[in-house]
């Protein structure tokens, strides 16, 4: 079996115009950004005060910290525990441990946001089962997110250009987040 972290996962040779866990982490980001998109209204339903546009820039900024944070760290376990399993298996293991990861980022962290979002207008936090939904919501996504970063993510590298203009994007999305987020706290506290 070849070393993954010379060849990628999928046994392509070691030449790409960028690392292939870089290349893994934008394209997790990707998703992870995409599926926050396509979920806002649910979010949207659970904080009843922020409008849908902002929440999805901030559930972005929240996608984006996590891959970058804890999310490499989670990356480069998934790519250990694999290192010796067949090939066919390497994007599930990806996916069970972005799925972990995600779900637990979800429950601590976007749960928290939205009950910080709701405390100053004098709403209760997040009942179990909202807080339930959002941790298998993000469960699912973070699956989706490793299983693509893992699955694409050396072809991924190959292309340089891609991962430069997906990464600015991505870049563009968080920092609005950030503005998002500075405007709203801000007047929230």
């Amino acid at each position: 079996m070849t070393d993954s972290r010379m060849t990628g996962n999928d046994g392509s040779s070691g030449r790409h115009a960028v690392p292939v866990m870089l290349a893994q982490a934008v394209l997790a980001t990707a998703v992870l950004c995409a599926a926050q998109i396509v979920c806002a209204p649910l979010y949207f339903r659970l904080a009843r005060v922020v409008a849908l546009l902002p929440w999805a820039l901030l559930a972005c900024l929240l996608s984006a910290v996590f891959v970058f944070v804890p999310g490499f760290a989670l990356l480069w376990c998934a790519e250990s525990l694999s290192m010796k399993a067949p090939g066919r298996a390497v994007p599930f293991i990806y996916a069970v441990v972005g799925m972990v990861g995600f779900g637990v980022w979800s429950r601590l962290v976007v749960a928290s946001v939205i009950d910080a979002v709701l405390s100053p207008y004098g709403y209760a936090n997040l009942g179990g089962s909202d807080v339930l939904a959002i941790t298998v919501n993000g469960g699912a996504m973070g699956f989706a997110a490793f299983f693509l970063a893992s699955y694409l993510g050396s072809r991924f590298a190959g292309s340089r250009k891609a991962v430069v203009v997906t990464a600015a994007a991505l870049l563009l999305l968080t920092v609005a987040g950030t503005v998002v987020a500075f405007l709203m706290f801000s007047r929230l506290y």
